[in-house]
């Protein structure tokens, strides 16, 4: 409920739960299969040496005559409204076996990527994802007072994404440890990156695309269908490695120390951040309050 803000999601059970296994009423996993397991909300991907035309047909003669009750029918969609303030909340349960404090904060769904604008924007946000990831690994053999810590947007639900930031802790550091993380994060906040980070990060990336668009050897079937499947459920276009090596050469030259703090400025908000502190009972004594956390 926390964490899905009270939306449809909170409401739905858990799959795989032990006891709805056991008991729940056979009709309603039939009814289940009768209503969603429809063709229009289907489709079928099909990677490999193959003829195209002749699968094709294939997959008419197999699927083709299958009825459909849904057909211009409307699904409805669900969304998670964005936290409106900042909370904080303990769990402790003798399950846990580690001392983490997340936060989550709430964005609007990642756009599709359909235009070279699009992939802009979508190199910017994973340039920074990887940025952030390198200073957070870099700060590690500094000896901080916490574990490990992480920070990244990206995708949830395919219906919103977040802003999430993590931290692993010791018992005997709890509060100099979420102290020292937030001053880290609150340096990269304020001061973003240096350039020698940033040229790095973008040597290292494009490097990575130029090896693969050189790539002599056929392309792995297991990679196609990903981009299959991004495209079927995110909407993002299927290009060639040759095509987004092109790309990331083109855009990766607009990003830079402004840009990405101007992006961070925009998207990062910490008065709309849910922090949750989950622990074992063991450690009850020495974990700070909700407000205390705030």
């Amino acid at each position: 409920n926390e964490l899905l803000n009270n939306s449809r999601y909170a409401d739905r059970l858990v799959i795989g739960d032990t006891a709805i296994i056991k008991n729940f009423r056979h009709q309603e996993i039939r009814d289940y299969y009768n209503k969603w397991y429809d063709p229009s909300l289907m489709a079928v991907a099909v990677v490999g040496d193959i003829d195209a035309e002749t699968i094709k047909q294939q997959i008419h003669k197999k699927f083709g005559k299958l009825p459909s009750h849904m057909k211009g029918q409307t699904i409805p969609t669900y969304n998670i409204p964005p936290y409106t303030s900042m909370q904080a909340k303990k769990i402790v349960d003798e399950s846990l076996d580690k001392i983490e404090l997340i936060g989550i904060q709430i964005l609007p769904k990642l756009r599709s990527i359909k235009t070279e604008a699009d992939y802009a924007q979508y190199l910017q946000r994973l340039m920074l994802n990887q940025l952030l990831n390198s200073r957070m690994s870099a700060l590690t053999f500094d000896n901080p007072p916490y574990k490990k810590g992480n920070i990244a947007i990206s995708g949830f639900l395919n219906t919103v994404s977040i802003l999430m930031t993590s931290v692993e802790l010791t018992p005997t550091k709890i509060n100099n440890g979420i102290n020292a993380f937030a001053n880290d994060i609150e340096q990269i906040y304020r001061y973003g990156f240096i350039s020698l980070e940033i040229e790095k990060t973008k040597k290292n990336y494009l490097a990575s695309l130029r090896r693969k668009a050189e790539l002599d050897s056929p392309a792995q079937s297991t990679t196609l269908m990903n981009e299959i499947y991004s495209d079927f459920y995110n909407g993002h276009m299927i290009i060639t490695h040759k095509d987004e090596y092109r790309l990331a050469k083109k855009y990766i030259t607009q990003i830079d120390s402004i840009s990405l703090l101007r992006y961070m400025h925009q998207t990062f908000d910490w008065d709309k951040t849910h922090f949750i502190l989950s622990a074992f009972d063991k450690v009850n004594d020495e974990l700070p309050s909700d407000k205390q956390i705030k």
